[in-house]
Formats: C-alpha cells, structure tokens, sequence
C-alpha cells in the first residue's frame, strides 16, 4: 500500500508513554509488550499472551493483565493498544495514540449483576515513537 508514491510501513517497535505508564512493543525478535509504571511496576508479554488484530486504521494489540474468579464470576482486566501504520523510511516517527484499559465481567451465578454494564473502559492518551527498522 502506498500513500502519495510513499510505501506504508509497518514498524517494528513502539515506544510509548501517558499518564506515568509506559508501553514498550516490538516484533523484532517475536511479539513482546512491556507495561507499567516504571522502574518498578513493569509488566511483560509475549508470543501468544498477546492477540494482535489488523484493522483499516491500525494494528489493535491485547493482553489480559489478570484475571480473577469468585465463585461463577469471571473478571478480566485488559489492555489494548491501537498502533498506527506509518508512512516513509523516517525513523523514529513521532506518533500519537490510545490504549484502552478494560474491566470485563463474565459467567454467571452469585455475584454476577442481575442488569447493567459488563464492560468499563479507561482511556489512556499515549505519544512516543515508532521504528520501522526497530534496533
């Protein structure tokens, strides 16, 4: 794909950051996603821990960061990143983007709400850069 005569990349490595927490993702050497807050509170992902989904406006990534069962009750909290596609050689590209923190409940039973939301969501404004050729 091309924009302008200029091919559309894929980068290899994203280096983000927003609100105090940090987000590191390469393929360099085989999917990887670090997060957290920093220096000690980092998290790390990788191969099948993390589910990659190209979209028409980027690449979603998601990881689940815990889950936990009481009784039939299932929570989940996850993070997703929207990695946008860059255009050119340059690097690193300056980039803006999101990542979305999310609560999901599922199963049933005790504890389980009779009505109501399933899913909350946390947005979290992230800027830093991606590298097409990555180190």
């Amino acid at each position: 794909m091309t924009v302008n005569n200029i091919p559309v990349n894929v980068a290899k490595e994203f280096s983000l950051s927003g609100e105090g927490k940090t987000i590191h993702y390469s393929t360099v050497n085989g999917p990887v996603l670090t997060y957290g807050k920093p220096p000690t509170l980092v998290r790390e992902f990788s191969g099948k821990d993390i589910v990659q989904q190209d979209t028409k406006i980027g690449t979603l990534i998601t990881v689940v960061l815990d889950s936990e069962v009481f009784s039939a009750v299932t929570t989940e909290n996850l993070l997703s990143v929207l990695l946008p596609k860059v255009v050119g050689e340059k690097n690193p590209v300056q980039i803006k983007t999101e990542a979305i923190l999310t609560t999901s409940i599922s199963g049933g039973g005790i504890g389980f709400p009779e009505s109501g939301q399933l899913e909350t969501y946390e947005f979290l404004p992230l800027t830093g850069t991606a590298s097409v050729q990555g180190s």
